[in-house]
């Protein structure tokens, strides 16, 4: 547990000190941290080499698996538009012994077709498994002057790492990310495998705020194929989903999940609300008690199945 989350709210000014860079955290959430900072800073070579050396989408930190590429604010290219993976990968480097990341600066050279400051390389970290992945980077500009950056940082420990390299520690914005990381995300949603949560975030949008608690995956799907289809529970909702048949339940709704056992190794889901029956998803029985556990505090929508020791016994 975190306790409770401090009455403040993140901060919102780009310059604190205009001695030095800032980052402001935007929100977070299972997709990741959303920073933002001025596009000043780019010009700037600490800030330039402020990020950890760690995959920004898994976290790892072999570094013999990873791989430096340039942040890429496509949005202001000029001329030929172009993709993100273009630009990254046409100045990518491998890491070599007693490389530092300001080394890179030089290895990597300006980024052509993107005016000054962001044409200056600053390099993010990818492992090899992650390499068909692209951060997410955009620009807007503001009123009065200047240009704000935003980028998502999808692994949880990278993004505080990289708060606290450029901030420090000492900030409520340290203090609020690390609850809300803890809050939103949870050691149960990193414990899914990053394809899993990519999968499962096609079809299931977490609201602001929304706690994770729960992924099972269809019977029907192999282990190697979860996040494709199956249910989530958060402490908001129930989501479900296979094929191209999606829905939703708040718990706090009236409604009765029915648990239909197949035989001593399924279990079919039904959701019935309002005289309307919906068929929800087929599990492993092994699942049940986690299900059950997940929607234990649920206010409206109850779980309900046959007794499952009569049930077997009758069957023997």
């Amino acid at each position: 547990a975190t306790g409770a989350r401090p009455e403040r709210e993140y901060p919102t000014e780009l310059h604190p000190s205009w001695d030095r860079p800032y980052l402001v955290v935007l929100g977070c959430d299972q997709n990741g941290v959303r920073f933002a900072f001025d596009s000043v800073w780019l010009d700037d070579e600490g800030f330039r080499a402020s990020f950890p050396v760690r995959c920004v989408f898994s976290g790892s930190e072999s570094a013999e698996t990873l791989v430096a590429r340039p942040l890429a604010f496509v949005d202001q290219a000029t001329g030929t538009s172009r993709s993100a993976s273009q630009i990254e990968r046409g100045h990518e480097h491998h890491l070599k012994s007693n490389q530092s990341t300001r080394d890179l600066f030089k290895a990597m050279g300006e980024l052509p077709g993107l005016p000054r400051p962001f044409n200056r390389p600053m390099p993010y970290f990818v492992s090899h498994e992650m390499s068909s992945r692209s951060l997410k980077c955009a620009t807007h500009a503001r009123e009065g002057g200047g240009v704000t950056c935003e980028v998502v940082i999808p692994d949880a420990a990278t993004a505080m790492h990289w708060l606290e390299r450029v901030n420090g520690v000492c900030g409520i914005e340290h203090e609020l990310l690390n609850h809300d990381i803890h809050e939103v995300g949870g050691d149960t949603w990193r414990a899914l495998s990053e394809r899993a949560r990519q999968r499962i975030s096609v079809w299931c949008r977490f609201q602001p705020g929304e706690t994770f608690r729960l992924y099972l995956n269809d019977a029907d799907f192999a282990a190697t194929d979860a996040g494709l289809a199956g249910l989530v529970v958060t402490d908001a909702r129930l989501l479900f989903h296979k094929y191209h048949h999606s829905g939703e339940i708040g718990l706090s709704e009236r409604a009765v999940l029915r648990i239909r056992l197949e035989d001593a190794e399924f279990a079919t889901l039904v959701l019935e609300q309002d005289r309307n029956r919906t068929r929800v998803s087929k599990l492993h029985r092994h699942d049940l008690a986690k299900l059950s556990e997940a929607l234990r505090d649920a206010p409206g929508l109850r779980l309900e199945t046959a007794n499952l020791v009569e049930e077997e016994t009758s069957a023997g």
